[in-house]
């Protein structure tokens, strides 16, 4: 395992729980006593809210909340249908904290998995798996900042008014609406969790700065993925450049590692879940 500019310690954390209830096709919360606590295996969680009209298959993403805003995410049920089976999906929701008043935040966006706020600019991120079967160098997975009422294109369209060729001529009307990304990644990636650097222990200039997982690709011919990626921000705004991170996840042809999720730890580390080696890895920063 291999990590950029000086960020020098990975360490191997081993023995998280599972077996903990989850409800599909709702928000669901665990009330916990203590910041400390952790549910039991056989816990049961409390539904919050359900989210009106949504087949119980969905699954929704781990949703950041600001004081006053929830966003819920919800992927595509499809590679790049748009018949019925699509209502409601790829898409970003607002609620209020309790619940209420829902509406579409943003749409068009197949797999919007990563959720996370700036902790400076307030705006809500993304990181999104694009479609697949258009070869190994198309579409482009995407790290972006995600405009209130913005549409990104899928199914029918992507990175701005390219057509999906199983879409050639539909919605001419959204064509010129099309928001293009502000990132950029590897077509195939499996962009997945992502996280700002808010913590003190990395070196200055990782402030601010996000991070993705990139889960790594199923069909790419020569593998793309297997990493953590950074993006470098100045004042909160990307110039579409990222640059390996932790790497080490897939080496001489042999696969043995999938980053998942991250978080910021309270002591500035960083945390990187993997569901190839099963694991959570912790990056810290023991300087120069």
């Amino acid at each position: 395992m291999s990590s950029s500019a000086g960020v020098s310690s990975t360490t191997r954390i081993l023995g998280a729980r599972a077996g903990v209830t989850v409800e599909l096709g709702a928000m669901v919360r665990w009330p916990l006593p203590s910041a400390r606590s952790i549910p039991e295996p056989a816990a049961k969680c409390n539904r919050w809210f359900a989210i009106s009209g949504r087949p119980p298959e969905l699954q929704y993403s781990s949703s950041p909340t600001t004081s006053t805003k929830l966003f819920v995410s919800v992927g595509s049920k499809s590679n790049n249908d748009d018949g019925p089976v699509e209502k409601d999906r790829a898409r970003i929701f607002e609620y209020a904290p309790d619940g209420s008043t829902g509406r579409v935040f943003a749409y068009g966006i197949r797999n919007p998995v990563g959720l996370a706020i700036h902790p400076e600019t307030g705006e809500l991120w993304a990181s999104v798996n694009e479609r697949d079967a258009l070869g190994d160098d198309l579409v482009p997975d995407y790290v972006t900042r995600v405009q209130d009422g913005g549409f990104y294109g899928w199914p029918w369209f992507y990175i701005g008014g390219n057509y999906d060729p199983k879409h050639d001529g539909k919605h001419p009307e959204l064509k010129s609406k099309v928001i293009v990304p502000d990132v950029l990644v590897q077509p195939h990636s499996a962009s997945l969790g992502m996280a700002f650097y808010d913590g003190k222990q990395f070196p200055k200039e990782y402030s601010g700065d996000a991070f993705a997982a990139e889960h790594g690709s199923w069909n790419h011919a020569a593998g793309s993925g297997h990493e953590v990626i950074r993006i470098p921000l100045e004042k909160g705004r990307a110039s579409g450049v990222y640059e390996d991170f932790l790497t080490g996840f897939a080496t001489n042809g042999v696969l043995w590692g999938r980053p998942v999720g991250i978080a910021v730890a309270p002591d500035g580390s960083m945390l990187v879940t993997d569901d190839g080696a099963k694991v959570i890895w912790r990056v810290s920063y023991a300087g120069k």
